[in-house]
């Protein structure tokens, strides 16, 4: 089955909706890298609006902090913490995954 509307048109089984209206991912931690653009930009929104945690990840801070202002003018009791590292930089990462941990305790999904 499909829902359609003038915007767009999403199968039940994708539909995202249920997830933001059950909070499906409230008191989950998601660590994203690539966070600051693209898909991992609108993951980690689509993430907050289903009530995830998250730890954003990308080499730049400023676009970080621009993702971090985007996401909490859509979800404003967002928690977001960033983390400006390089993904090939083995201890950027290990300091990322300790940055998170230390400030919400776990890490459930990395993406």
């Amino acid at each position: 089955m499909i829902i359609s509307d003038s915007a767009c048109s999403v199968y039940l089984g994708i539909d995202p909706k249920p997830h933001y209206e059950q909070q499906t991912y409230k008191g989950k931690v998601v660590l994203i890298t690539g966070a600051s653009q693209g898909i991992g930009e609108e993951t980690a929104l689509q993430y907050a609006r289903s009530g995830a945690t998250l730890a954003l990840v990308a080499r730049n801070a400023n676009t970080l902090a621009g993702v971090e202002k985007r996401i909490k003018s859509e979800v404003p009791n967002a928690k977001v913490a960033t983390f400006p590292a390089d993904v090939s930089d083995v201890k950027a990462v290990e300091a990322a995954v300790a940055g998170t941990v230390k400030k919400f305790g776990k890490v459930d999904i990395a993406i």
